[in-house]
């Protein structure tokens, strides 16, 4: 029913069967469950106080100081630079 109205390949078969397991069980939080191998959360203030104070440090420095992977940090920048366009 949703692949019908939604269009398909918006929801897999795994994630429905998934969703299906999760609500017979009683259970109808929308949220992501934590997972124990799941990487620290961070917000862009974060970042972006940590760049403030030194913006020529690398991705492995920035990742070391908020305690996340360097992807985590290429990622958000990546993010927040999407939309940068620089002026002629």
């Amino acid at each position: 029913m949703i692949c019908e109205t939604l269009g398909e390949d918006i929801v897999t078969y795994k994630t429905c069967k998934k969703w299906y397991q999760r609500f017979k069980s009683g259970n109808f939080n929308l949220e992501d469950e934590e997972r124990a191998g799941a990487p620290k959360k961070f917000e862009d203030e974060e970042l972006e106080q940590v760049l403030a104070e030194n913006p020529t440090q690398t991705q492995e420095e920035l990742a070391t100081l908020i305690g996340v992977t360097r992807q985590s940090i290429s990622l958000r920048l990546k993010k927040k630079t999407a939309f940068y366009r620089p002026r002629n």
